[in-house]
């Protein structure tokens, strides 16, 4: 039998280099407290999901950057400090556009001095401009009830 081989191109690579990068930016921004600059990585028509909702009072799904945005600040009000989010793995796919990629971070939420770590999981799709337009994020909530003395 023969083996075929997929010739991906130096296209197709240069587009997966890219889109890593453009995620780690706002991974980074994202961490540092630095919306604007994080949602400015994001389509104005993103949908970002959250499987397993980080807090109860939070939607499973939000449809768009201004909506992104107005969430990243509610996290702001609650009072953590930077998160320091560190990269384990990516995984780039068939489709350029499209990658996995599995980080963790670590905080530290003030009014309760409690420390806040977690492990992440995200499918994200890139759009034809090089913006984020899925993020389909999978974190564990329990160690967020935790910091923040939610029952559950």
């Amino acid at each position: 039998m023969r083996k075929t081989e997929i010739n991906l191109g130096i296209d197709d690579q240069q587009r997966r280099e890219q889109n890593i990068e453009l995620f780690k930016k706002a991974i980074y921004h994202l961490g540092r407290q630095e919306f604007d600059l994080c949602v400015s990585h994001l389509s104005e028509d993103v949908v970002c999901e959250w499987p397993y909702v980080p807090r109860p009072d939070l939607p499973d799904t939000l449809v768009g950057r201004n909506n992104v945005r107005a969430m990243f600040q509610q996290m702001e009000d609650l009072e953590y400090d930077p998160y320091n989010y560190q990269f384990d793995d990516i995984h780039e796919l068939l489709d350029p556009n499209t990658l996995i990629a599995e980080y963790h971070a670590e905080s530290r939420h003030r009014p309760s001095g409690k420390p806040y770590a977690n492990r992440y999981i995200s499918i994200l799709r890139f759009n034809s401009d090089r913006k984020i337009s899925l993020w389909r994020e999978y974190l564990n909530p329990l160690p967020v009830y935790d910091t923040l003395n939610i029952e559950i």
